[in-house]
Protein backbone atom coordinates (compact mmCIF):
# COMPACT_ATOMS: atom_id res chain seq x y z
CA UNK A 1 0.00 0.00 0.00
CA UNK A 2 2.81 2.37 0.69
CA UNK A 3 4.03 1.88 -2.85
CA UNK A 4 0.74 3.31 -4.24
CA UNK A 5 1.15 6.55 -2.32
CA UNK A 6 4.61 7.34 -3.58
CA UNK A 7 4.68 9.90 -6.40
CA UNK A 8 5.57 8.48 -9.71
CA UNK A 9 8.83 9.87 -11.11
CA UNK A 10 8.25 12.33 -13.97
CA UNK A 11 10.39 12.46 -17.00
CA UNK A 12 11.61 15.67 -18.61
CA UNK A 13 9.01 15.50 -21.39
CA UNK A 14 6.09 15.59 -18.91
CA UNK A 15 7.60 18.60 -17.10
CA UNK A 16 7.95 20.53 -20.36
CA UNK A 17 4.39 19.65 -21.41
CA UNK A 18 2.96 20.84 -18.08
CA UNK A 19 4.89 24.11 -18.35
CA UNK A 20 3.67 24.60 -21.91
CA UNK A 21 0.06 23.92 -20.85
CA UNK A 22 0.40 26.53 -18.08
CA UNK A 23 1.72 29.06 -20.60
CA UNK A 24 -1.17 28.31 -22.97
CA UNK A 25 -3.69 28.80 -20.13
CA UNK A 26 -2.13 32.20 -19.31
CA UNK A 27 -2.20 33.24 -22.99
CA UNK A 28 -5.86 32.19 -23.26
CA UNK A 29 -6.72 34.26 -20.19
CA UNK A 30 -4.84 37.24 -21.65
CA UNK A 31 -6.60 36.84 -25.01
CA UNK A 32 -9.96 36.76 -23.24
CA UNK A 33 -9.14 40.09 -21.57
CA UNK A 34 -7.74 41.91 -24.60
CA UNK A 35 -9.47 40.15 -27.48
CA UNK A 36 -8.05 38.91 -30.71
CA UNK A 37 -7.01 41.31 -33.47
CA UNK A 38 -9.87 42.03 -35.82
CA UNK A 39 -9.99 40.22 -39.13
CA UNK A 40 -10.65 41.95 -42.45
CA UNK A 41 -14.44 41.55 -42.36
CA UNK A 42 -14.66 42.92 -38.80
CA UNK A 43 -12.51 45.91 -39.75
CA UNK A 44 -14.78 46.59 -42.74
CA UNK A 45 -17.86 46.52 -40.47
CA UNK A 46 -16.11 48.85 -38.03
CA UNK A 47 -15.19 51.32 -40.77
CA UNK A 48 -18.73 51.20 -42.16
CA UNK A 49 -20.16 52.03 -38.73
CA UNK A 50 -17.62 54.82 -38.28
CA UNK A 51 -18.44 56.27 -41.72
CA UNK A 52 -22.19 56.34 -40.98
CA UNK A 53 -21.62 57.96 -37.60
CA UNK A 54 -19.13 60.46 -39.00
CA UNK A 55 -21.84 62.03 -41.19
CA UNK A 56 -23.96 62.67 -38.10
CA UNK A 57 -21.15 63.80 -35.80
CA UNK A 58 -19.80 66.22 -38.43
CA UNK A 59 -23.31 67.71 -38.85
CA UNK A 60 -23.19 68.39 -35.09
CA UNK A 61 -19.69 69.94 -35.43
CA UNK A 62 -18.18 67.12 -33.38
CA UNK A 63 -15.48 64.58 -34.09
CA UNK A 64 -16.45 60.93 -34.26
CA UNK A 65 -15.07 58.94 -31.31
CA UNK A 66 -12.42 56.45 -32.39
CA UNK A 67 -12.93 52.73 -31.79
CA UNK A 68 -11.10 51.26 -28.82
CA UNK A 69 -8.35 48.71 -29.34
CA UNK A 70 -9.78 45.49 -30.79
CA UNK A 71 -13.35 46.73 -30.22
CA UNK A 72 -15.81 44.84 -32.43
CA UNK A 73 -18.22 46.78 -34.62
CA UNK A 74 -21.39 46.04 -32.65
CA UNK A 75 -20.27 47.44 -29.26
CA UNK A 76 -18.75 50.39 -31.11
CA UNK A 77 -22.07 51.11 -32.81
CA UNK A 78 -23.87 50.96 -29.46
CA UNK A 79 -21.34 53.37 -27.91
CA UNK A 80 -21.73 55.86 -30.77
CA UNK A 81 -25.52 55.77 -30.66
CA UNK A 82 -25.50 56.14 -26.86
CA UNK A 83 -23.47 59.36 -27.26
CA UNK A 84 -26.19 60.81 -29.53
CA UNK A 85 -29.37 59.41 -28.02
CA UNK A 86 -30.24 62.63 -26.13
CA UNK A 87 -31.15 64.18 -29.51
CA UNK A 88 -34.15 61.87 -29.96
CA UNK A 89 -36.82 62.31 -27.26
CA UNK A 90 -38.29 58.86 -28.00
CA UNK A 91 -35.02 57.10 -27.19
CA UNK A 92 -33.45 59.56 -24.73
CA UNK A 93 -34.15 57.52 -21.60
CA UNK A 94 -33.77 54.01 -23.02
CA UNK A 95 -30.79 51.90 -22.00
CA UNK A 96 -29.43 50.85 -25.39
CA UNK A 97 -26.94 48.21 -24.23
CA UNK A 98 -29.55 45.61 -23.14
CA UNK A 99 -31.63 46.44 -26.21
CA UNK A 100 -28.65 45.79 -28.47
CA UNK A 101 -27.90 42.46 -26.78
CA UNK A 102 -31.49 41.17 -26.72
CA UNK A 103 -32.94 42.58 -29.95
CA UNK A 104 -30.48 43.53 -32.72
CA UNK A 105 -33.29 44.49 -35.13
CA UNK A 106 -34.82 46.80 -32.51
CA UNK A 107 -31.41 48.36 -31.96
CA UNK A 108 -31.11 48.98 -35.71
CA UNK A 109 -34.44 50.84 -35.64
CA UNK A 110 -33.29 52.89 -32.64
CA UNK A 111 -29.96 53.62 -34.32
CA UNK A 112 -31.63 54.92 -37.49
CA UNK A 113 -34.06 57.08 -35.52
CA UNK A 114 -31.36 58.56 -33.29
CA UNK A 115 -29.07 59.30 -36.23
CA UNK A 116 -31.94 60.97 -38.11
CA UNK A 117 -32.84 63.20 -35.10
CA UNK A 118 -29.20 64.09 -34.42
CA UNK A 119 -28.59 64.98 -38.08
CA UNK A 120 -31.71 67.19 -38.06
CA UNK A 121 -30.40 68.99 -34.96
CA UNK A 122 -27.00 69.45 -36.56
CA UNK A 123 -28.42 70.92 -39.75
CA UNK A 124 -30.69 73.32 -37.84
CA UNK A 125 -29.05 76.79 -37.90
CA UNK A 126 -30.59 77.66 -34.51
CA UNK A 127 -29.02 74.66 -32.74
CA UNK A 128 -26.13 75.81 -30.52
CA UNK A 129 -24.77 72.41 -29.59
CA UNK A 130 -21.45 72.58 -27.81
CA UNK A 131 -20.58 76.08 -29.12
CA UNK A 132 -20.39 78.67 -26.33
CA UNK A 133 -22.61 81.75 -26.39
CA UNK A 134 -21.30 84.56 -28.53
CA UNK A 135 -19.57 82.28 -31.03
CA UNK A 136 -20.50 80.63 -34.27
CA UNK A 137 -20.75 76.86 -34.68
CA UNK A 138 -18.76 75.55 -37.62
CA UNK A 139 -20.07 72.61 -39.60
CA UNK A 140 -17.85 71.01 -42.21
CA UNK A 141 -19.46 69.16 -45.09
CA UNK A 142 -17.86 67.42 -48.02
CA UNK A 143 -19.93 67.90 -51.15
CA UNK A 144 -18.77 66.58 -54.51
CA UNK A 145 -15.22 66.27 -53.24
CA UNK A 146 -15.08 69.84 -51.91
CA UNK A 147 -14.78 70.69 -48.23
CA UNK A 148 -17.35 73.36 -47.39
CA UNK A 149 -17.46 75.21 -44.07
CA UNK A 150 -20.86 76.36 -42.82
CA UNK A 151 -21.17 78.67 -39.83
CA UNK A 152 -24.35 78.66 -37.73
CA UNK A 153 -25.35 81.16 -35.08
CA UNK A 154 -26.03 84.86 -34.73
CA UNK A 155 -23.32 86.93 -36.40
CA UNK A 156 -24.08 89.86 -34.07
CA UNK A 157 -23.07 87.76 -31.04
CA UNK A 158 -19.77 86.94 -32.62
CA UNK A 159 -18.99 90.50 -33.75
CA UNK A 160 -20.22 92.22 -30.55
CA UNK A 161 -16.73 92.65 -29.03
CA UNK A 162 -15.59 94.46 -32.17
CA UNK A 163 -18.62 96.72 -32.66
CA UNK A 164 -18.72 98.74 -29.45
CA UNK A 165 -20.09 102.28 -29.46
CA UNK A 166 -17.45 104.46 -30.97
CA UNK A 167 -17.34 108.18 -30.37
CA UNK A 168 -15.06 110.95 -31.48
CA UNK A 169 -14.15 113.54 -28.94
CA UNK A 170 -13.11 117.04 -30.08
CA UNK A 171 -10.71 118.64 -27.64
CA UNK A 172 -10.63 122.16 -29.06
CA UNK A 173 -11.35 124.26 -32.09
CA UNK A 174 -8.77 126.54 -33.55
CA UNK A 175 -5.83 126.65 -35.88
CA UNK A 176 -4.24 123.41 -36.94
CA UNK A 177 -0.75 124.36 -35.99
CA UNK A 178 0.21 126.39 -32.97
CA UNK A 179 1.60 129.81 -33.86
CA UNK A 180 -0.20 130.04 -37.20
CA UNK A 181 -3.46 131.85 -37.66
Amino acid sequence: MSEDRLPRPRNQYEVVMEAEAAINRRLAALDAKTGRPLDQQQRAELLSAQRRADEVFSALSLGTPAPKANEPAYPYRVRLVADLQHHDPDWARVDLYPLARSNPHGFGVAEASIYRAARAHGLDPQYRGHAPEGTLRERVAIEEGLKIHYFHGDIRDMLAPFTGRRSLAVKSFGPRFAGRR
